[in-house]
C-alpha cells in the first residue's frame, strides 16, 4: 500500500503531509482496476484517519475521484455522501452505489440541500422527483411567510444605507462602538461595496484578494461557496462594522439573507465571530495558497527543464 509517492509525502509536516497523502492515497486507490478486498479495508482505514486532518478541498477531491467507481472505501463513501453538498455533489449525482433507498434516507437527513442535487441524477426513481417538487414547494411557501414579516427596523435600516448610497450621500452615522475599537482602512469598504455592485463578476473577489493579501482563485472560492461562513471571517478580519458587512454579504447570498430571523442570525454570527480565530483561519488560506503556488511553479519549472 505504500509506495514511493507517499514515502515523498513523510518529509512533510504537519496538515500538508495530511493533505498530501489523503489526496495520494485517493489518486492510487482509484487507479486500481480490482482492488481487493484488503487494499480497500486499507484505504478506508487510512482515508478516515486523517479525514478531520484534511480541507474541504480534499474532501470534494476525493467525492469527484470515488463518484464512478463501484469499489469504494465504504466508511469513507459514506462520510463523504453526508458531507455538505459543496462536498458530496459528485456522489451524489453520478455514484452508481446509491440506491433509491439510500438517496431517500439522504433526503430525509440533510434536507432540500441534498434533494436539489439528488435530483439531477441520471434515470431518478419518479419518487424522488415528486418528494423533492414538494419540498420545493414547502420552502417556497415558508419563504413567502418570512417576507410578510420582513419589514422589520434592521431591514428598515438596511434599506435606509442603500438608499443613501444610492444617492451618493456622504453622510456617516455616529459610531456606537468604543474608541479603542479596531476600524478599517479609510475608504476600503467603499471600495469593497462599489466591487461587489459592479457589473463584473470578477471584481469583488479581485478587491477582496487584494485587501486580504490572498489569491484570487481563494477569493473566488471564498465568494461562491455554499454559504457565506468564510465570506463573514473576511470581513470580521478586515473590522467593518456589522452593517458594512451585512450589506457585502447580502450582494452575495441575497437569497439567504432576505428575511428578519436569517438577518438577525447574521448580526448574531458575525459579532460573535473571534477575531484570533479568524486570523488563524485566514493564516492557514495564505499557507495553502503559498503551498499551492510553490507547487506550480516547481511544475513548471520541470517541464521548462526538459
Amino acid at each position: 500500500m505504500i509506495t514511493a509517492d507517499f514515502r515523498e509525502i513523510e518529509f512533510e509536516d504537519g496538515p500538508r503531509r495530511c493533505e498530501g497523502l489523503f489526496r495520494a492515497a485517493i489518486a492510487e486507490f482509484s487507479e486500481k482496476p480490482r482492488p481487493s478486498r484488503e487494499e480497500i479495508a486499507q484505504i478506508d482505514d487510512l482515508a478516515l484517519g486523517l479525514y478531520d486532518s484534511v480541507s474541504r478541498e480534499a474532501r470534494h477531491y476525493a467525492a469527484t475521484v470515488l463518484s464512478r467507481s463501484k469499489d469504494v472505501p465504504p466508511g469513507l463513501f459514506q462520510r463523504l455522501c453526508n458531507e455538505p453538498v459543496d462536498i458530496s455533489a459528485p456522489l451524489l449525482v453520478n455514484s452508481p452505489l446509491l440506491t433509491t433507498i439510500d438517496l431517500l434516507r439522504l433526503i430525509s437527513r440533510h434536507g432540500l440541500s441534498h434533494a436539489r442535487i439528488i435530483v439531477r441524477r441520471r434515470n431518478v426513481d419518479p419518487v424522488i422527483v415528486n418528494l423533492v417538487r414538494l419540498l420545493n414547494a414547502k420552502a417556497e411557501s415558508e419563504a413567502a411567510s418570512r417576507r410578510e414579516v420582513a419589514a422589520s427596523p434592521l431591514l428598515e435600516q438596511v434599506r435606509d444605507r442603500l438608499r443613501a448610497l444610492a444617492s451618493g450621500s456622504t453622510q456617516q452615522e455616529p459610531e456606537p462602538e468604543a474608541e479603542e475599537a479596531p476600524q478599517a482602512p479609510s475608504g476600503l469598504y467603499m471600495d469593497l461595496l462599489r466591487a461587489a455592485l459592479s457589473s463584473n463578476a470578477d471584481a469583488f473577489p479581485r478587491a477582496l484578494a487584494g485587501a486580504l493579501d490572498l489569491t484570487v482563485v481563494r477569493a473566488r472560492r471564498i465568494c461562491s461557496a455554499i454559504t457565506y461562513s468564510d465570506l463573514i471571517a473576511c470581513l470580521k478580519y478586515l473590522h467593518l462594522r456589522p452593517e458594512e458587512a451585512f450589506l457585502l454579504t447580502a450582494a452575495y447570498y441575497p437569497s439567504q439573507l432576505f428575511y428578519g430571523p436569517a438577518i438577525r442570525l447574521f448580526l448574531d454570527r458575525y459579532e460573535t465571530l473571534s477575531i484570533d480565530d479568524v486570523e488563524l483561519r485566514l493564516e492557514e488560506w495564505r499557507t495553502q495558497d503559498e503551498a499551492a503556488q510553490a507547487a506550480a511553479l516547481q511544475r513548471q519549472s520541470a517541464a521548462i527543464s526538459m
